[in-house]
């Protein structure tokens, strides 16, 4: 644009012009051109949609899942143990566990999800009362020493001689007249010679770590033992008693009894391909003892909850990915 002032000429530009270009640079925008919340919140329902319908279908693959574990449950019944049924003597007449000890096989996935959290607590209330019972104890202890002396508050406090004492073994060894007449022959000999002192706590030393050996006079019995610490749901001590039976001397039904156990233990322990070996060689056997129609249950069962295992994955999977997906593009 050309004007002429003063009879010079001027190139002057609008302002409007020169405005409109610089404003858009330095983020000045008018009120039409800024997004209402109302666009912002439209945008977005559409991944707010797409999330919905995820989580959806996680809820109906879970509750999916769930009902074709409880059906496999339903259909096919952990066979009961018998009564009378004792390893080695093939089945029992009866049916059910009523009568006897419990069965230690007798632990269905449903039933032991059941059990979980009763069996928390009440663990956790023991626990606590046990404790209450130690502190009480702790603290009467005193009180029950002091109650002895007319007056007293405290312990007796006994005066200690001048000199060596003699301090008695309280573990009574094998032949303890003889140990104890060596021991002052050797305290007499002391005063002469070192030497002889030294032998004979040697000795003495032997002694002891060989009683201290002897924990139980007779040989424990692994399978009996292995079976109450799998009651107590120490399965991994359990595997070891199990696995330290010897076979030699059991009959095939015992063997049989004794590879379902472990397999069990295996189970218990996260080891699910060696269990599943094991079941198939126990339910491949040709025989009406319990231990194999239990194998038979669990192979069955087994491979019944491998499906809802897949499943269960899968939507855990999932569901993680959401979480991440939350916690990184939503502000809180």
């Amino acid at each position: 644009m050309i004007a002429k002032v003063s009879g010079k000429c001027l190139w002057v530009f609008p302002f409007v012009a020169v405005f409109g270009l610089v404003g858009p640079l330095f983020g000045q925008t008018t009120a039409e051109d800024a997004p209402s919340l109302r666009s912002i919140m439209g945008g977005n329902s559409a991944s707010n949609q797409g999330v919905q319908d995820q989580l959806d279908a996680l809820i109906k693959t879970t509750q999916e899942a769930r009902l074709e574990r409880q059906s496999a449950l339903e259909q096919s019944p952990q066979p009961g143990r018998p009564s009378d049924w004792i390893p080695g003597t093939g089945s029992g007449t009866g049916s059910g566990t009523g009568g006897g000890d419990r069965d230690v096989t007798n632990d269905a996935p449903g039933q032991a999800a059941g059990r979980s959290t009763r069996s928390l607590s009440e663990i956790r209330e023991r626990i606590r009362i046990l404790q209450r019972l130690r502190r009480d104890r702790m603290m009467a202890a005193p009180t029950e020493q002091a109650s002895g002396i007319p007056g007293g508050t405290a312990a007796p406090t006994l005066s200690v001689p001048d000199g060596d004492v003699l301090q008695s073994n309280p573990v009574r060894l094998p032949g303890s007249a003889e140990n104890s007449s060596q021991a002052m022959s050797s305290i007499d000999d002391s005063l002469d010679s070192a030497a002889p002192v030294k032998e004979a706590a040697e000795e003495a030393t032997a002694e002891t770590e060989v009683a201290a050996e002897r924990i139980l006079p007779n040989p424990v019995n692994a399978m009996a033992l292995g079976e109450s610490l799998y009651r107590t749901g120490n399965y991994e001590s359990a595997l070891k008693a199990f696995r330290s039976v010897s076979v030699d001397g059991l009959s095939q039904s015992d063997r049989t009894w004794l590879d379902l156990l472990i397999a069990l233990c295996q189970r218990k322990l996260g080891q699910f391909e060696k269990a599943q070996g094991t079941l198939r060689e126990i339910a491949n056997e040709e025989s009406t003892d319990y231990p194999v129609k239990a194998a038979q249950w669990w192979l069955k069962y087994s491979e019944a909850s491998d499906g809802t295992q897949v499943k269960f994955s899968r939507v855990s999977t999932d569901f993680d990915a959401l979480l991440e997906r939350s916690e990184k593009y939503v502000s809180p």
